[in-house]
């Protein structure tokens, strides 16, 4: 397979693959490719072959969340969710407040640190990473198979406040320019609390992994449908059906 290598010379650059690989290394395209026997010669113009180099390429980066008022629980390492925001008076109140007013009441903010982002395309496959900086355990791997379909493949807040998750979630799909579609499967359930709770007959909806995806969903502007289980060999997947609020 010809191997193209960027230069600093110049030439007409149409193609959607041509462009999408000199946006990502800033650099042309040479018309050189590399024979078996390591002799460098000049060969046609193929626009399709330099569209599929393009998709196999991937990308890179870094991104800062978006500001999103969280607060440490006083003890804990888990921000407080929504009720518990109101037994300290509502979010307007702790958001007025300065950092000294909140130690007082034993509470700290939190913010998300930047993420380091990966992604890699191949025709109409995607797969797109986020890692938190700093929390090597902290991750979010997602694939997008088919239009609409998005598969959740792994995620971990690692060392990060419990209840993170669906801000790493909605941030890393905004991160990369990307949003769920129609539906979204998380592939093979391994989170202990919602396994326990799928053993104790707990419908789809009222497993922990789903919470904190359908928060998710909500900072994306989508909402749930329906839930599902679908057997995935001998583990399970949970399949949302989802559309914009």
């Amino acid at each position: 397979m010809a191997v193209f290598r960027p230069t600093g010379g110049r030439f007409p650059c149409k193609s959607a693959g041509c462009e999408a690989y000199e946006k990502l290394t800033g650099k042309l395209i040479e018309k050189l490719a590399v024979t078996p026997e390591g002799l460098a010669v000049k060969v046609p113009r193929d626009d399709k072959l330099l569209d599929s180099v393009a998709k196999m390429v991937g990308r890179s980066g870094e991104y800062l969340p978006e500001r999103k008022p969280m607060f440490l629980a006083p003890g804990q390492n888990k921000i407080l969710n929504e009720r518990e925001i109101e037994a300290f008076g509502g979010l307007k109140k702790l958001e007025s407040m300065t950092d000294g007013e909140l130690a007082g009441i034993g509470l700290k903010r939190f913010e998300m640190p930047k993420l380091k982002l990966e992604s890699d395309e191949f025709g109409n496959e995607i797969s797109i990473k986020a890692f938190v900086k700093g929390d090597n355990k902290a991750w979010i791997h997602a694939s997008f198979p088919q239009q609409g379909t998005m598969v959740l493949e792994h995620i971990n807040i690692g060392s990060m406040p419990e209840g993170t998750g669906a801000h790493l979630l909605a941030e890393a799909l905004k991160a990369h320019g990307i949003l769920p579609g129609d539906r979204i499967i998380l592939k093979t359930v391994v989170n202990p609390e919602s396994l326990q709770a799928i053993k104790e007959g707990a419908l789809p909806q009222n497993t922990l992994i789903s919470g904190m995806a359908g928060k998710a969903l909500k900072q994306l502007g989508f909402k749930a449908n329906s839930y599902r289980y679908e057997q995935n060999g001998d583990k399970l997947n949970i399949v949302i059906e989802i559309s914009k609020q």
